[in-house]
This record gives C-alpha cells, structure tokens and sequence, in this order.
C-alpha cells in the first residue's frame, strides 16, 4: 500500500459524461434551466471562437481564483505552454464566448484522447456572468470533442467543491472516484480510476 512508502491516498470525486455519441439525448440530459434557459440565453448572446491567442484568455482562467482568494495550481507559464503545445499537436483548444463587440464572455480550455475529452480550465469575464457563457461555451466544448474529434466520454476533472459539484450535476454528469495520491505535500500523480461494478 502507498501509505506503508509514505505516501498520503485520498478519495476523491470528478464528474463524467460516459457517452456522449448522441449529443441530442445529453443535451436532454441536461438541468431544464440549462436546456431551457441559459443555454438559450447565451446563444442569442456571443458566438464561439476557436483558439484565441492563450495570452487573451489568461485573465479569464484566473477569475474563478482570483474570486476565491486562490492561486491557479498551475503556473501561467506552464498552462501558456501548455495549451500552444496541445493545440498544435492537435490534442486540445481553447474555446471562447465572444459577443458582437468583440468581448469575451467566457472561455474553457480541453484535451483529449482517443476515447476521452477532459476540462481542463474554464474562465468567466466576471462584468458579463449573467449571459451564462461558461454553460455556453463547456456545451459548445462537448459538441466540439464529439463531432470533430470522435471522443466517446467527457470528463469534468474534478467537482469537490460545492458550486462546482452543483454545475457538473446540472450537465447530467455523473460522480466518478478515484485517488489523488501524494507525498510531503507534492502532488505528483492522480491515478487508478475507480470502475463502477
């Protein structure tokens, strides 16, 4: 057992979209003020853009921190880099709410694999959080790792705190465990997903 070695083995929770082949039957899986509601509001609203430069949205994938007196768990550079190197390698992209003046509502930030697609970051211009772009724009990311990319499975990564367990619950995602395993308070791998049955 890791604990036996020193290490620390916590259980936690992410929230999965296990199949997402028919976008039509997870769009109806939604919370109906989603479906109804938000969704609707923000189509009217912004358009989505594919790829901004990474430095725009920064500000963007900061605000949900920045609102709880946190630091990213990454550093700018590092997620900068990181989304340049995914996006060229054709295994991640950013996608941004963009309204007709050219402001940008809200962004995420995905990669994926064969099977999965997973969000990574997701970012709210916090004057304009009443257009419901972040619902928007995490949408517009399923429908995109689905049909352009063939992914099977959107993964939330994560959902421990309450706003977000609430959000990812909304999309009809289901909670999924795993364990965040770790030593002398450097996190260094997050492993074994638990499979249900």
């Amino acid at each position: 057992p890791f604990k036996w070695e020193g290490y620390k083995q916590t259980l936690a929770y992410s929230y999965v979209l296990e199949e997402i082949s028919d976008l039509r039957a997870v769009r109806e899986g939604m919370d109906v003020d989603y479906r109804n509601n938000k969704l609707r509001k923000a189509e009217s609203r912004v358009k989505i853009e594919l790829n901004r430069e990474p430095n725009v949205l920064l500000d963007l994938f900061k605000a949900p921190f920045s609102r709880r007196d946190m630091s990213m768990p990454l550093t700018e550079d590092f997620l900068m880099s990181m989304i340049t190197k995914s996006t060229l390698k054709g295994q991640g992209a950013t996608l941004s709410a963009v309204d007709k003046n050219g402001v940008c509502h809200g962004a995420c930030f995905i990669v994926w694999d064969d099977e999965a697609a997973y969000l990574l970051m997701t970012g709210e211009n916090l004057s304009e959080s009443r257009s419901a772009a972040v619902v928007f724009v995490i949408w517009k990311a399923i429908e995109y790792v689905r049909t352009l990319q063939g992914c099977k499975r959107f993964d939330f990564l994560g959902g421990m705190q309450k706003n977000l367990e609430r959000t990812r619950r909304q999309f009809g995602a289901s909670q999924k465990p795993y364990f965040l395993i770790s030593k002398k308070k450097f996190l260094f791998k997050i492993l074994q997903r638990i499979k249900p049955g």
